[in-house]
């Protein structure tokens, strides 16, 4: 991306497991359709000066959503890879996403978005 002089790099993102290291999926998109069937902050690369200037909120669900779109506000031009940009670790005991009681805070940031 920054050979490029693009402010974001879109493209496929890696899921690796936590406890084995070993490589669960990979997504490559061939299009930008195959990017709206599974959207999410894990299929872009930012470009540094764009990330560090937005604070990550506190939530605890959800707040990946509310990054992507202060990044997405700071965007102004954006090259699509057929490539993997990211690489995800899951399946950790500790990962927000397995904690149902946390579901709360998606209710809360909704209320606060409104």
């Amino acid at each position: 991306g920054e050979s490029k002089g693009v402010d974001a790099v879109v493209g496929g993102f890696a899921e690796v497991s936590s406890t084995t290291g070993e490589q669960i999926r990979t997504n490559k998109p061939d299009s930008i359709s195959d990017l709206a069937i599974n959207p999410g902050l894990w299929r872009i690369a930012f470009r540094y000066d764009i990330v560090k200037s937005i604070p990550f909120t506190s939530y605890l669900m959800g707040e990946d959503q509310i990054y992507l779109i202060e990044c997405l506000d700071r965007i102004n031009e954006t090259l699509f890879v057929k490539k993997i940009v990211y690489t995800y670790i899951s399946g950790s005991a500790n990962q927000l996403t397995n904690k149902k009681e946390i579901d709360k805070d998606l209710f809360q940031l909704f209320d606060d978005l409104n």
